[in-house]
C-alpha cells in the first residue's frame, strides 16, 4: 500500500519459478491490487499458459517474450496466434 500513488504498474512473476507456478498468487494480487496497479505478468509463459493465464489472474497486461520466439527471434505465427487467443 505504500507505493500507491507512486508506482502505477508492477512487473512480475509471483513467486514461484515461472509465472504459471505462481498462478494462484498472481490471482490473489490481482484481485487485492488490481485496482491499484497495473500487473504485468511475466516468466516463462507459453502460449495456452497465457490463455489460462487470463482466465485466471485477470491481470491487464502480460509479457509474452519467449511464447513470441522460436530460436531466440520473434516468430510471426507465433505473434498472431497470441493476438487471436488473447482478443477480447
Amino acid at each position: 500500500d505504500q507505493l500507491a500513488g507512486v508506482i502505477p504498474r508492477v512487473l512480475t512473476g509471483g513467486t514461484a519459478s515461472t509465472a504459471y507456478a505462481a498462478r494462484s498468487t498472481l490471482a490473489q494480487w490481482t484481485r487485492t491490487y488490481g485496482e491499484r496497479y497495473e500487473f504485468v505478468i511475466s516468466g516463462g509463459l507459453t502460449l495456452a499458459q497465457i490463455v489460462e493465464m487470463r482466465a485466471d489472474v485477470h491481470a491487464q497486461v502480460y509479457h509474452v517474450g519467449s511464447a513470441a520466439r522460436t530460436d531466440d527471434v520473434v516468430d510471426v505465427a507465433k505473434v498472431r496466434a497470441l493476438a487471436e487467443a488473447t482478443a477480447d
